[in-house]
């Protein structure tokens, strides 16, 4: 028989995200916690989940589909059923004002993204213990009035609430303590006296300021200062000289039964970490900026170098291939027959070097032509590269539909030349069957991904990046003509566009090269 106890739960809560991905990591970082975890995508759902069953905590982003988080913690604030549940704001905005929002619509705390699931836990875990502490000590003073006659009794309870509300406070690890309207330190937790090197005792009495800061008036941007003024939560982050740690601290008003601010919670966090983190990430960014502009002046030598190379190449290649011809005009059948068969080879290996320099230099050419920016038909470019290929498509007999073609913002004369490679491909490894083209359009969210489709001979899988470097050929020159660097030049076309190419095919099955053009406006 299996005797073993239930897995406790922590704490019921609910993930307001409209991104899945941060709800899902979420939901399983804090459901391997302990916790029993709800999410919502949106404000509407969110607020009907907390009126069915109330969490005890709600993690809110604040940019929601149909409203924002702002708007759905006030609502949660406005309803007696919800109005106590905790809030913490999650989200990218991290400008003070933002935060500053989030604790006026009634937030208890507010954690920047990407945040670290350690840190995230540690928040949650304090205000569950917080709220918790809070619904002990009005349910026990709620029965405390009842039992007003049983003093003795009464007098045992409150010692031991208050004993548990110490044990409670002094685990918290971060710095806790409570401000008077004076900046007078009314009560602090063990981490707090630790932090300054007291004992738990020696801070009350003192003036907040001296203890944090050793200073003989309140900072500036102190939030127990704004928290006073404002009767809202307050939150900043500073480094703190003293303790050489980055901070943050909120303050959280603490009213009278009059509604007036008479004090505030003061929470003290170590983010030195996180701030650490930041800051190399922000290092290893600039690096990595400076590595990639490094990269896009040695790829512009490289480009130069390549356009210089094959355009000095040719007049040799051609002062070869003259002379050759010339030598076999001369001499005709009086030379040898194995130096006639050398001579036949040193005129065709002087054609495929000239093939390929040429293949070398519009390839380069195709980085180097300045780019022009303007609304382009890709029906008018897809007619001008058919009317290019008119004498093959006539041969061929090839069968050619389309999609409906937009426009978009791009070079007309690339874009041309990117239909024209394409179909020519698509004619060259055609098979025996009469060859079919359709020109693809296809919509994919906001996106769009434009094609050519073929029911040709196909290629394998794997050699599916190959393709698109120069050179790489699948099949030998006797069986396919051409220098191997068409589909080169489409990728840098298409690249040239802020888009990406590839191919989905398989042998037999005919190949779909696909690709996207950046909808903004880019320069070449």
């Amino acid at each position: 028989m299996d005797n073993a106890q239930p897995k406790r739960i922590k704490g019921n809560l609910l993930i307001v995200d409209d991104d899945p991905l941060v709800r899902q990591s979420t939901d399983a970082f804090l459901t391997r916690q302990g916790y029993k975890v709800r999410s919502a995508s949106n404000g509407q759902m969110a607020l009907m989940f907390a009126g069915e069953d109330p969490p005890e905590l709600i993690l809110l982003d604040i940019g929601l589909p149909d409203m924002d988080g702002f708007q759905v913690c006030r609502r949660l604030k406005e309803d007696h059923q919800t109005g106590k549940i905790p809030v913490i704001f999650i989200s990218g905005l991290d400008e003070v004002v933002d935060k500053v929002k989030g604790f006026v619509a009634g937030g208890v705390d507010y954690i920047t993204k990407p945040f670290q699931v350690e840190e995230l836990s540690a928040r949650v875990e304090l205000h569950l213990t917080l709220r918790r502490l809070q619904e002990q000590i009005e349910a026990q003073n709620a029965q405390l009035q009842q039992e007003v006659t049983k003093s003795k009794l009464a007098e045992q309870k409150i010692k031991q609430a208050a004993e548990e509300w110490r044990t409670t406070f002094d685990s918290i690890k971060d710095l806790v303590s409570v401000h008077d309207k004076e900046f007078r330190v009314v009560r602090a937790n063990k981490a707090f006296a630790a932090a300054f090197g007291m004992e738990i005792r020696e801070p009350l009495g003192k003036k907040c300021y001296e203890i944090i800061h050793a200073t003989e008036e309140p900072w500036p941007n102190c939030p127990h200062r704004k928290t006073l003024g404002c009767g809202k939560s307050m939150t900043e982050e500073f480094l703190e000289p003293r303790l050489a740690r980055y901070l943050q601290v909120s303050a959280s008003p603490i009213c009278n039964e009059q509604n007036e601010v008479i004090g505030s919670v003061h929470i003290v966090k170590d983010i030195t970490e996180r701030k650490q983190a930041e800051e190399e990430l922000a290092d290893r960014t600039v690096q990595l900026e400076r590595m990639n502009r490094k990269l896009v002046a040695l790829n512009a030598e490289l480009e130069d170098f390549t356009y210089m190379a094959s355009h000095e190449l040719q007049e040799p290649l051609r002062s070869l291939t003259s002379f050759s011809d010339l030598l076999r005009k001369d001499l005709g059948d009086s030379l040898p027959g194995q130096a006639a068969k050398a001579l036949v080879f040193i005129t065709d290996a002087a054609k495929r070097m000239q093939t390929l320099v040429l293949g070398l230099l519009e390839l380069s050419r195709t980085g180097r032509v300045a780019k022009k920016k303007e609304k382009v038909s890709l029906s008018e470019c897809a007619d001008r590269a058919l009317e290019a290929l008119a004498l093959r498509l006539k041969e061929t007999g090839v069968q050619i539909t389309r999609d409906k073609m937009p426009e978009v913002w791009g070079d007309f004369t690339l874009l041309t030349e990117l239909y024209q490679n394409l179909i020519g491909n698509a004619l060259k490894f055609s098979n025996e069957q009469r060859p079919i083209i359709r020109l693809t359009v296809e919509e994919q969210g906001d996106d769009q991904i434009f094609g050519v489709k073929d029911n040709g001979i196909g290629i394998e899988p794997k050699y599916a990046q190959q393709i698109f470097q120069p050179f790489r050929r699948l099949h030998g020159r006797a069986e396919y003509e051409g220098s191997g660097i068409g589909l080169a030049i489409c990728r840098k076309i298409v690249e040239r566009h802020g888009g990406k190419i590839w191919v989905d095919s398989e042998p037999g099955k005919g190949a779909h090269f696909r690709f996207t053009i950046s909808p903004k406006k880019r320069e070449g």
